[in-house]
């Protein structure tokens, strides 16, 4: 006949390893404006340090690295980059486990633009208004055009990571960064740019300066 232990007893069971993968936000802007990090976790693994993870993005999307390495806690991550708008799926692959997938909502970046070219118009504006040679001959269409569009290109290429500004935002998401990026660059424009860059030793194109007159 069988004791019964009212304590009980324990008993260690093996856990399953199990393939997780899951995105730090789940909605981003296309077009390439936004990024989001992407978590995968092996729980269960045994020596999971060096064990290969490798991903797939569907229908688009940008990864940083499509083969992450695992560390001794059995963790990877990466980043993604937006492509176009929909439902971006995230597959994570490893060898004798089950896959895992994830998803993100890819939305159409109508604040974004809006604050970009709202920036780039008051940024222009300032421009042109503040500057002597308008007090003299009146609104100049053209340099207002050019500043505008530099302010929307200057934040173009502050969102895929490059600064051309000459000071570095604190804050680095948010509409109101975006207009005041834009509104900067469009203020400074490009011949402005291209005096800075000559005022710190940088190298300067001179056709650049000449586009503005």
């Amino acid at each position: 006949m069988a004791m019964f232990d009212p304590e009980g007893r324990v008993i260690a069971l093996p856990l399953e390893p199990a393939l997780r993968i899951e995105a730090a936000r789940n909605s981003i802007e296309a077009f390439g404006l936004a990024t989001t990090e992407i978590n995968v976790a092996v729980p269960g693994l045994e020596n999971p340090e060096g064990r290969v993870v490798s991903l797939q993005s569907r229908p688009g999307g940008y990864l940083e690295s499509s083969r992450l390495v695992l560390d001794e806690s059995g963790l990877a991550s990466t980043r993604i980059r937006s492509e176009s708008t929909g439902k971006l799926t995230i597959r994570a692959n490893m060898a004798g486990i089950a896959p895992a997938t994830t998803e993100i909502q890819v939305s159409f970046p109508h604040l974004t633009l809006a604050a970009a070219i709202f920036g780039g118009l008051i940024g222009a504006l300032v421009r042109v208004f503040g500057s002597q040679q308008t007090a003299r001959e009146g609104f100049r269409w053209r340099s207002f055009i050019a500043s505008m569009l530099s302010g929307i290109m200057i934040f173009a290429l502050y969102a895929v990571g490059v600064n051309i500004l000459p000071v570095a935002p604190t804050v680095t998401v948010g509409a109101t960064l975006v207009f005041a990026v834009s509104a900067l660059g469009a203020f400074l424009g490009i011949a402005g740019l291209d005096a800075l860059g000559r005022a710190s030793g940088g190298e300067s194109d001179p056709g650049l300066a000449e586009e503005e007159h």
